[in-house]
């Protein structure tokens, strides 16, 4: 299981970088060696996973870098009014949803105080960003991997990660232009199944 978990720890990574702005992902991946590992995990979503993430990292790393920041601004930027799938999970969950926004957002804060960690705002906005989730994501499973923090992933999986990351992947999917967005959302479903069974 060990496998899958450091599996799971560099696909939640690597989403982690490919969600960023084209320009800023390449100088994060181009570094990480994410591509030269092997899918040794017994559990078939994070082996597809791992593969789309090395997928995704060619099409970025080989890719017309204006194309990707124009469909990056078009698909996330909050800075723009319309962005059509903003990286906010209360924004696929809250309205209308079982949760309010403001349920969501304090669920977040919590697991953040929970894992000793301090929420800073002015990098991420709002603690329902699913990049801050991804990055909460990665460092729980660090403790996993060294035998803590077990009940804080398994909350933030299955309430936070678990039910948004197949929404705003299908939001993704349904209005990216290019195969890198799309390839993204392919790991980000992929992730949120291999995660749920890696737990």
């Amino acid at each position: 299981m060990n496998e899958c978990l450091n599996q799971s720890l560099m696909i939640s990574r690597a989403l982690e970088y490919l969600l960023l702005e084209p320009d800023e992902a390449v100088e994060y991946l181009k570094d990480i060696k994410i591509y030269e590992a092997k899918g040794d995990c017994n559990i078939r979503e994070c082996n597809e996973a791992l593969s789309k993430v090395n997928e995704a990292i060619y099409i970025l790393t080989t890719g017309n870098i204006k194309e990707l920041k124009d469909e990056y601004e078009q698909l996330f930027s909050t800075r723009r009014d319309g962005a059509v799938c903003p990286p906010y999970e209360s924004y696929y969950r809250g309205s209308g949803g079982v949760l309010g926004i403001e349920d969501i957002v304090e669920e977040v804060e919590s697991i953040i105080r929970e894992a000793g960690l301090e929420f800073d705002s002015e990098v991420h906005g709002y603690p329902d960003n699913i990049q801050l989730e991804l990055e909460l994501a990665n460092i729980l499973t660090g403790q996993l991997i060294s035998l803590e923090g077990i009940s804080l992933m398994e909350k933030l999986v299955s309430k936070h990660i678990a039910p948004t990351l197949p929404l705003f992947a299908e939001c993704i999917k349904k209005h990216a232009r290019l195969d890198f967005y799309r390839r993204v959302a392919e790991v980000m479903e992929l992730y949120s199944d291999c995660i749920r069974k890696v737990l």
